[in-house]
């Protein structure tokens, strides 16, 4: 005859959960939503683009293949060429589960990160005066940076402090000249500074703790 109460407390406290799981508002959605990023066995997607435009692809990511960890940064150029707002970009990559990817509507200039399911996504503050019209500072020793220019073209790099950065000193920041920046696929070569509407997206290469915006005004 106890069982039976504590049958009833069980199932309430299941429905109470169920109910107040739902209880929670959804966040206000973007109208038309924002360019998607799906991951599958040969590459990734980007669904609810603008029909016909081309989509920019710029990953981060971490794999640990063969016990070796290795910093990969591939980034590509897709085409949605059937009008059905889809565009796909292959790479074995998109396997990989630490990683975080930048997609851009290249038409609308709307963009999305994506994370593989179960990957926590960590932002990257940076300081006041970190982003300049003609380069980026950042705290941090091994940075990845992309540029996408909506309608124009996509530049990405990778820098180390102290090596390969705009100031050659190893003062603990990392310093990175736009116009050094590698042009993808057919993109012609970087821009020397910001302009309006550009989106820039920056990486620290050993964590995959990001930053991203885009510029409003001109800088």
């Amino acid at each position: 005859m106890r069982r039976i109460p504590v049958l009833i407390l069980l199932c309430s406290l299941v429905a109470g959960g169920a109910w107040a799981q739902h209880s929670y508002p959804e966040p206000p959605e973007k109208t038309p939503p924002l360019p998607g990023c799906r991951f599958d066995a040969e590459g990734v997607t980007a669904p609810r683009l603008t029909a016909g435009a081309k989509a920019y692809f710029s990953g981060e990511v971490l794999d640990t293949a063969y016990y070796v960890l290795d910093r990969e940064r591939p980034a590509g150029i897709a085409v949605d060429t059937d009008n059905d707002g889809v565009a796909r970009f292959d790479t074995p990559l998109s396997t990989v589960s630490r990683a975080v990817w930048l997609v851009v509507d290249d038409a609308s200039g709307d963009y999305v990160i994506g994370t593989p399911f179960g990957f926590v996504r960590r932002r990257m503050t940076l300081a006041a005066g970190a982003v300049q019209s003609d380069r980026l500072s950042v705290a941090r020793r091994d940075v990845d940076v992309t540029l996408v220019r909506p309608g124009v073209g996509m530049w990405k790099g990778r820098y180390t402090d102290g090596t390969t950065d705009g100031d050659g000193a190893a003062n603990g920041v990392t310093v990175i000249n736009f116009s050094t920046l590698t042009p993808v696929g057919t993109s012609p070569a970087a821009p020397a500074t910001l302009a309006a509407n550009d989106i820039l997206f920056a990486a620290d290469a050993n964590t995959l703790e990001f930053f991203v915006t885009r510029r409003a005004q001109q800088p």
